[in-house]
């Protein structure tokens, strides 16, 4: 994302994780809802489910990674 000058940083525990799209610190839902660009995030789940990939196309969700 830094290469691409993309503001975000991901937010993870183990094998769940989230893409926040935005250059504050998400720390709580209030700064959920101010911050997070959700648009950004829509294109990124078209590009994904074009290309074969399915994520939860919900805002809030995190996502869990399986091998």
């Amino acid at each position: 994302m830094k290469d691409s000058n993309i503001p975000g940083y991901v937010n993870s525990i183990g094998v769940c994780g989230m893409v926040f799209f935005t250059e504050y610190e998400i720390s709580n839902y209030r700064s959920f809802v101010k911050y997070f660009d959700v648009d950004r995030l829509t294109r990124l789940w078209f590009e994904l489910m074009n290309n074969g990939i399915w994520i939860s196309p919900c805002a809030d969700e995190h996502w869990t990674i399986s091998v």
